[in-house]
């Protein structure tokens, strides 16, 4: 039963099970991590991802484990939970919790703050020596409970700088048992099998390849990797290195001389415990040095490092010096190269004068250069397995590894089929997978059968087939660069192979076909003439002869030999092949290593000839011109080795086992060049040590005269004192390169004087500063409206001058002297040394130019007049920085370092990191802060600078080490034009909602009209950067269309807006002169804008209609009692009729009295308009002139009419003028005062 499920089976008086590890639900794991968001995310690996998540109030770490492919794997995870859950240690990160529900499985483990060591110890800060022992000491204490206290004990298996994690308190606590091992007492392997993903390569004991053996001594040999990153402060591969050959020299040179100089962390600046540092490099010597039964275990190493066990019982200085002298561990290709002149080389000699007699030397004299390395290309993968049972997979894991054997994965293809790329469970594999299998599962089954038969680091290897129905493929490993060693000899002049690199290759196919042949495989099938084409390199430029894909693989050799270019002349006349055919074929690649030139049907006839020549007279004409240098005593021994291997009869060649391409020497050493390069060296001494204070290029040329002295002494070490001299000569040169770091430190230093503000400022352009308009403040729901002046924006760039930070003078002799410390193998001494300097020289720069770096909190409470300021000194602070201080910066750098282009990447990277940031914080407070309608401009304004200098950004931050700033730049600008854009749907809401509620009393254009108009012009000023925001933020359709209908919205939310407003008039005629003054506003500031051109004339003319509506509903609204007054009905069927007969005058005179009422309403009814319509405003002049000339139309014809009509009956009468007050002249201009706005 499921151990986490019986819960009644649990209950027992153990307390550590009864109050260990919780059981938690996945949904509350999801919550605890925001679904597990990736804002939450700390890291990802092999086994899943970790969350960082807040769990019952307390923030935990929470790992996600991938799922696991069967039922037997859940059990097993759930057996280790078990075990884990009963560890308990200070220095071990403690599991708090578990979930497993359905799927899922999951682990909360307790939250370390303080990230991991390899963050501590590579980071921007300097990890404290008194640190670094507390780490040392707690981690190997978390080791010693795992391995001796722990029933079973625990084999972590993957100790690394990633997996021991520091508290604020730099308390380590070592993490991630996920591959660990768990051992009853007996030793016996108990229920978690190998891992595929075993940890770091450079963690990994070597020893363990070949035993296959699993002890604590496994963990014991990478925490002695661990203390060498301590001690030296490098991380584990650098500059093609590793730490632990980097490292065997000088611990060497510590047994010598006691001088740690060479090995401890330069950051230390000598700020360390000699006696404890003494002991913690034994320690690791101990560990990473001795062979794995002669480890100390981690109970003697916690005593060691805590000062109660004599270092003597963990490295004796006498006895134990034979493991830094022979030791298996060290077996690295990847790192003899790179250490040559550090790590001596026995010396292989010969007297070969020319190519035959070399077929009579023995094995002794001629022996193969055999690396033995353990390549990392692939993991988990033995590479000298005599035989290797590769495994079964599904034809459904093969569809997922190659997304459905897509044509993105599709790498080439071959006579029987399609070669794919794939990742299986994180590793990089190539799939082969035949079109025909019926038709050619005889050539499969060759294949699968070879490559179960035998693996090689030189061979790209089986790793598993499926023969699921008709399916068959083949699943191999994947070679990261891919190209072919042919592609390399042709290319181009960057992808030209130099020598060592050549001769690196020769001594790896050398060893290839001696163990191909030695185990009876190929001789016929692959080692041809042109098998130089089936030879991919990797990204460590180790050649792997790959099988797959290839024609000549299937077919038989003697079919194909007539079609060969050049053949062995055995092979062309009777298809014969031996094993002194495959000489012949490595003459050839030696042939073409030289020479550069293909193997065409002559290239014997023709190369024999010029070899010879170069054996007595020294003619190297022959030789590949891209070739800048060589070793002339290797490329002897290269000549004389292609002479013997194409010696026409088969029997004059010598055994491969008997070539050594890597080390071939003339036995008649210069013996005066040598005794002479001695001498130099003596005398170079104390010029060398006194430094370069006096002549710095005399200095250089000391240096570079040393160096060639040593290379004459590492290829000439058969003198009895050649290795004191060359001893003293690496010493002497190591103490040379620290006065040139002094020197570049002390030059550097001298002209990295922050840039004035006044110099800075002499590099703009005449033209003036952009600035940002600011139509509004906005605020609790109301858009306030001030006399805004709205300014055009100005994005003149050019003119900016050049800046010299650095005389050219001195930049030739920072270059002389990075060359000779590059040279030296010091890059990240130069780093760190170059960013200490120019970092503060570009910060202060800034500030003396007056940028800050303000908090989002600053920004919140800062005035909006002040805010403007800002940003326009900003935008012109980022013209200057990106134009003129860090293109200075990036010129000073790629000169200093020229030729060293990663180098100058990183360099420029890190000493202009801090400044960026300092520089986008303005951005990225104006973006966080709070958004309002006249921010926009401000958004747009810093839009379009940085659109603006986006080019120049990407050439100046070009590299990779400059990504995270480039992406950091790049992240403001989409911020910002999120923001803006976000912008301009508050400004539409608000718009449609402004809560102003104070009626204009004169009926006016309100000033949110002004303001929206206005706001509308200015924006079309940014059309550009408009454009490509709804480019970028809007899905579908053309951007002109979306800017339109965006404009069309806005102007739409004001008519709204407007119609709400004029309701609040109570006088309806004032409603309506009120929506037609501001609708006739709208109509006559589009019309002469560019915002026509996004509205179209259509709008134009619909509201021009909508106007003249208006105007209408004002004249019957305000007019209709006026004209009523005027009209003659009521009035004609009393005056004008027959006298009644008998009736006298009554009906005239009450004719007459009506007259004098309809006058004296009139006269009433018309003041009170003019007194109150001279107060109302029509702003626009030829509309009010209009709308009085409407109005005048119709009164004054009708009142002249009336007064013609009627004003006789009141003429005879006393004082008419009372009633008749008004002539028409007296009305019209009385009608010139209406819409005045006068009160």
């Amino acid at each position: 039963m499921n151990w986490f499920r019986n819960k009644e089976a649990n209950r027992s008086t153990d307390t550590r099970e009864r109050f260990g590890p919780r059981e938690y639900s996945y949904e509350k794991l999801a919550d605890a991590t925001d679904k597990f968001s990736n804002a939450n995310l700390l890291g990802e690996g092999g086994f899943g991802q970790v969350y960082k998540g807040l769990l019952d109030g307390k923030v935990v770490a929470i790992k996600k484990l991938k799922q696991l492919p069967d039922e037997q794997w859940k059990e097993k995870l759930e057996l280790e939970i078990k075990v884990v859950s009963s560890v308990s240690h200070k220095n071990l990160v403690k599991l708090i919790g578990y979930c497993i529900e359905g799927a899922n499985r999951l682990l909360v483990l307790e939250y370390v703050s303080q990230k991991s060591l390899k963050f501590n110890l590579h980071g921007n800060q300097i990890l404290e020596w008194k640190n670094r022992m507390k780490i040392a000491i707690g981690s190997a204490k978390g080791l010693e409970y795992l391995h001796e206290l722990c029933k079973p004990k625990i084999i972590h298996r993957d100790i690394k700088a990633d997996n021991i994690l520091v508290d604020d308190k730099f308390e380590p606590k070592v993490t991630d048992f996920g591959l660990a091992l768990f051992f009853p007492e007996t030793g016996s392997l108990t229920h978690i099998s190998r891992s595929n993903n075993e940890g770091t390569e450079i963690y990994a004991d070597p020893e363990n390849y070949h035993t296959k053996k699993i002890s604590e001594k496994l963990d014991v040999y990478a925490y002695g990797v661990v203390l060498l990153e301590l001690i030296t402060g490098r991380k584990t591969k650098f500059e093609g290195m590793d730490i632990i050959s980097w490292a065997k020299p000088r611990i060497e040179y510590i047994l010598r001389n006691g001088d740690y100089t060479y090995l401890v962390d330069s950051k230390l600046q000598a700020n360390y415990i000699e006696g404890e540092l003494k002991i913690m490099i034994f320690c690791a010597a101990a560990c990473v040095y001795k062979p794995s039964n002669f480890r100390p275990p981690m109970k003697q190493i916690v005593r060691a490092l805590e000062g109660y066990l004599p270092i003597k019982d963990i490295w004796d200085e006498k006895d134990d010096i034979q493991f830094l002298n022979n030791n298996p561990n060290l077996d690295r290709s990847h790192n003899v190269d790179k250490f040559q002149h550090m790590v001596p080389k026995p010396l292989i000699i010969s007297e070969a004068s020319n190519g035959n007699e070399l077929r009579d030397f023995t094995q002794q004299e001629l022996m193969v250069a055999t690396k033995g390395s353990y390549n990392n290309t692939t993991k988990g993968i033995e590479r000298f397995q005599d035989h290797y049972e590769p495994k079964s997979f599904n034809y459904r894991d093969l569809i997922i590894a190659t997304e459905g054997f897509s044509e993105d994965n599709r790498l080439a293809e071959g006579p029987f089929g399609l070669v794919y790329k794939g990742d299986i469970n994180g590793e990089k594999v190539t799939i082969a997978k035949f079109s025909n299998p019926k038709k050619h599962d005889e050539e499969y089954e060759k294949m699968k059968a070879i490559g179960s038969g035998i693996h090689h680091k030189n061979l790209v290897n089986l790793i598993g087939y499926c023969e699921e129905g008709a399916n068959r493929l083949l699943v191999y490993e994947f070679v990261p660069r891919g190209k072919s060693l042919r592609y390399y000899l042709k290319g181009e002049e960057q992808s030209t192979l130099d020598w060592k690199t050549r001769m690196s290759i020769l001594d790896s196919v050398a060893e290839l076909l001696c163990f191909l042949l030695e185990q009876g495989k190929f001789y016929n099938r692959d080692i041809t003439e042109d098998w130089i084409d089936d030879f991919l390199i990797d990204d460590d430029f180790l050649p792997k002869f790959a099988e797959y894909g290839r024609e000549k693989f299937f077919s038989d050799f003697a079919a194909n030999c007539k079609s060969i270019r050049c053949t062995a002349p055995e092979s062309a006349n009777s298809g014969e092949f031996t094993q002194k055919t495959s000489v012949y074929y490595y003459g050839l690649m030696l042939v073409e290593m030289i020479t550069g030139k293909e193997t065409v049907a002559d290239i014997v006839q023709w190369v024999v000839p010029q070899l010879k020549r170069a054996q007595s007279d020294g003619n190297y004409d022959f030789i590949d011109k891209r070739l800048k240098e060589y070793n002339k005593i290797e490329m002897d021994g290269m000549i004389a080795c292609a002479l013997a291997c194409l010696s026409d009869n088969p029997q004059d060649r010598p055994e491969m086992n008997q070539i050594r391409t890597h080390a071939i020497r003339k036995y008649d050493e210069d013996i005066h060049e040598t005794l002479k390069a001695a001498e130099a060296i003596f005398q170079a001494e104390a010029r060398i040590l006194s430094g370069p204070h006096e002549d710095l290029k005399s200095y250089l040329a000391e240096i570079n005269q040393l160096r060639s002295n040593i290379h004459v002494f590492s290829n000439n070490k058969n003198f009895k004192s050649s290795e004191a001299v060359l001893d003293n000569a690496n010493n002497l040169l190591a103490k040379a390169i620290s006065k040139l770091e002094e020197e570049f430190k002390r030059l550097l230093s001298s002209y990295s004087k922050p840039v004035e503000h006044d110099r800075l400022l002499e590099c703009l352009p005449e033209s003036k500063q952009p600035s940002s308009g600011s139509p509004a403040n906005h605020d609790s729901g109301k858009i306030h409206y001030a006399n805004n002046h709205f300014e055009q924006h100005n994005s003149e760039t050019s003119g900016f001058k050049y800046l010299t930070l650095i005389p050219s003078r001195i930049l030739c002799l920072l270059h002389d002297l990075a060359q000779q410390i590059v040279q030296a193998g010091h890059q990240q001494e130069l780093l760190i040394i170059y960013g200490d300097i120019r970092s503060p020289f570009l910060e202060k720069s800034l500030h003396l130019l007056g940028v800050e770096k303000p908090s989002e909190e600053d920004m919140q409470v800062m005035e909006w007049e002040l805010i403007e300021a800002k940003a326009s000194s900003w935008i012109s602070f980022m013209r200057i920085a990106v134009k003129v201080l860090f293109a200075g910066e990036r010129s000073v750098c790629d000169q200093i370092f020229d030729g060293f282009d990663t180098l100058a990447d990183q360099c420029f990277a890190g000493c202009s990191g801090g400044s960026v940031s300092m520089l986008l914080s303005f951005g990225e407070a104006i973006a966080k802060g709070k958004r309002s309608p006249e921010k926009l401009f401000l958004f747009l304004d810093i839009c379009e600078i940085m659109r603006e200098l986006h080019s120049e950004i990407e050439a100046v931050f070009n590299g990779m080490a400059c990504t995270e700033i480039r992406e950091s730049t790049f992240g403001l600008i989409k911020r910002l034009a999120q923001t803006a854009q976000a912008q301009f749907y508050d400004f539409e809401e608000a718009v449609e909602k402004d809560a102003t509620k104070t009626a204009l009393l004169d009926g006016t254009v309100h000033p949110l009209t002004s303001y929206v108009i206005h706001y509308v012009k200015f924006i079309l000023d940014y059309q550009s950067t408009l454009k490509q925001l709804f480019q970028e933020f809007e899905s579908g359709g053309e951007t002109g269309s979306q800017l339109a209908s965006w404009t069309t919205r806005i102007m739409q939310a004001l008519q709204t807006n407007l119609d709400g407003k004029s309701k609040q008039y109570k006088d309806p005629a004032l409603t309506y002169l009120f929506l037609m003054n501001n609708i006739h506003y709208m109509v006559r500031s589009v019309n002469r804008s560019k915002v026509k051109d996004l509205l179209g004339d259509d709008w134009v003319q619909t509201h021009r209609r909508l106007v003249q509506n208006y105007a209408n509903q004002y004249k019957r609204s305000a007019w209709v009692k006026i004209f009523q007054c005027l009209s003659a009905q009521a009035l004609t069927s009393s005056v004008g009729g027959s006298q009644a007969p008998g009736g006298g005058g009554s009906r005239r005179e009450a004719s007459r009295g009506l007259v004098k009422d309809r006058f004296k309403t009139f006269n009433m009814q018309f003041e009170e308009l003019h007194h109150k319509q001279s107060q109302w405003t029509v702003p626009d002049t030829e509309l009010r002139e209009s709308l009085r000339l409407a109005v005048a139309e119709v009164l004054l014809p009708a009142y002249r009419s009336f007064v013609k009509r009627f004003g006789p009956l009141i003429e005879t009468e006393k004082n008419p003028q009372k009633y008749i007050k008004y002539s028409v002249e007296d009305l019209n201009t009385m009608l010139g005062e209406f819409f005045e706005g006068k009160f």
